[in-house]
């Protein structure tokens, strides 16, 4: 199995996110529980009011959760690169 270090290095202008709304149990969202079929449509991040000027979308969007947020463009390197079986 590989492995990735995943580091999040912020410029100063990302978008900052607070706690993940909607979801009963957050930590299954990083303990490697599947949850697709039961995600609630409704979660949803909120700007963390704190960062009112960090406004830019990049590829992995800092949350208080650290819950790997990523955009599309980013996850499907990922999973380019990861191994097969």
């Amino acid at each position: 199995m590989g492995y990735f270090a995943w580091d999040f290095k912020p410029t100063g202008t990302d978008c900052v996110l607070e706690e993940i709304q909607n979801v009963d149990n957050p930590f299954d969202l990083s303990s490697g529980i599947q949850l697709a079929e039961s995600f609630p449509k409704d979660a949803s991040f909120v700007m963390n009011p704190s960062f009112p000027k960090n406004v830019r979308l990049s590829d992995n969007i800092s949350n208080l959760e650290d819950l790997p947020l990523v955009s599309k463009r980013l996850r499907e390197f990922i999973e380019a690169k990861a191994p097969s079986g």
